[in-house]
C-alpha cells in the first residue's frame, strides 16, 4: 500500500533536498509538540524578514493502517507500536500541562 521513503527518495530525508531549491530544510521530531512549535515560529519569522521559505520535515508515526481494510501488524511488529504509542504527542502534552498547570 506503500513505499517505504528509502525505496522512493534518493535522500534520507526529505528536507535533505531543500538546498536544491534554494531553501533550508531542517528534520524535526514530529512527535514533540514544542520541538515543532519552536521549528515553525524560526521558520516564519524567517519569512516575514524577507529570507524565504523553509522546508520542516516533522517525523511522525501512523498508529493505524492505511484503510479500514489494512491491518498494520502485517508489516510491523506490536513492539514498534507500543515505543511510538509511548511518545504520543497527545499524551505528552496532557502530561505537560498537568505538571505545569
Amino acid at each position: 500500500m506503500s513505499t517505504p521513503s528509502e525505496y522512493a527518495l534518493s535522500t534520507a530525508h526529505v528536507s535533505d533536498r531543500a538546498p536544491g531549491y534554494d531553501m533550508p530544510g531542517f528534520l524535526i521530531d514530529g512527535m514533540d509538540v514544542f520541538a515543532v512549535h519552536d521549528a515553525a515560529g524560526e521558520a516564519v519569522a524567517r519569512a516575514r524578514e524577507g529570507a524565504g521559505p523553509t522546508l520542516l520535515e516533522c517525523e511522525t508515526y501512523r498508529y493505524y493502517g492505511h484503510t479500514v481494510f489494512d491491518d498494520p501488524l502485517t508489516y510491523r511488529s506490536k513492539e514498534e507500536e507500543d515505543h511510538w504509542r509511548a511518545r504520543d504527542p497527545n499524551f505528552a502534552f496532557q502530561i505537560h500541562g498537568f505538571a505545569n498547570g
